[in-house]
Formats: structure tokens, C-alpha cells, sequence
């Protein structure tokens, strides 16, 4: 993308997830029906924002995690630990969301973690910049 000034800029995307938990079982969120993986030779910088509620009870939070993702002739890695996490206006004092991100078999996974015995619908949005 090239500015107004004339500048070259990296395009960013932004990719979104939903999922409801039932339990406080981590679980996969997945965009559009798979994993976001930089590909081989990439470096991401990626954002991941979520939304957790819980309706019943009237719970809520927001988070953030920020953190490097480094695909380096096909081996996938988060660069770095930990990964940049804030917790936004809970209102959920007594609940353990989580929201975090794992290698496994060089794919890049989102999870979230829900409350033991209540339903939480989650929203998560991955905004990627890549500096490949």
C-alpha cells in the first residue's frame, strides 16, 4: 500500500474467530475454519484482541496478547517470552479467562480458556503485519 505521501507501507489483515466454552477446558479458536501460520521465510507481528461473555451472570472481559511469529524455513516459533498480554475493564473478578497462543507441529494456535460450569461466547480478532 503506498500513502499519500508516496510512502510504501506493509498491508495488514485482520481475521476473526468465535467460539462458546462450556467449561474451563482450553480451546482452539479457529479463523475462518483454520489456523493463521505465517508462511515459510515470514515474520508476523500479530495482535490478538477477545471478547469473552458470559450472559448468565452478566460477566465479561476484553484482552490483548502481542507478540512476534517467526516461520523460518518451516519451522514456526513465537519469538521471545512471554507474549505482550493486557487485561482490559473485567468485570469478571472470579472468573479465569485466558486467552494465549502455542506452537504445535509448526502451526500457530489460538486458544481460550472459559469459566468451569458456564457459558462464555468468545470473539477473537487476529490483526497480522508481516514483515516478510
Amino acid at each position: 500500500m503506498t500513502t499519500a505521501q508516496g510512502t510504501t507501507v506493509a498491508a495488514t489483515n485482520a481475521n476473526n474467530g468465535t467460539v462458546i466454552t462450556t467449561d474451563a477446558t482450553i480451546t482452539e479458536v479457529l479463523f475462518d475454519g483454520e489456523r493463521k501460520t505465517p508462511p515459510t521465510g515470514a515474520l508476523w507481528f500479530i495482535t490478538l484482541t477477545a471478547v469473552a461473555n458470559r450472559s448468565d451472570a452478566g460477566d465479561a472481559t476484553a484482552m490483548r496478547i502481542e507478540g512476534l511469529i517467526d516461520n523460518s524455513s518451516g519451522t514456526v516459533v513465537v519469538v521471545g517470552a512471554p507474549v505482550n498480554s493486557t487485561t482490559f475493564n473485567s468485570t469478571a473478578a472470579t472468573s479465569n479467562y485466558n486467552l494465549s497462543i502455542e506452537v504445535i507441529s509448526n502451526q500457530l494456535q489460538v486458544m481460550v480458556q472459559g469459566d468451569a460450569g458456564h457459558t462464555v461466547s468468545w470473539t477473537v480478532k487476529m490483526d497480522i503485519m508481516n514483515a516478510s
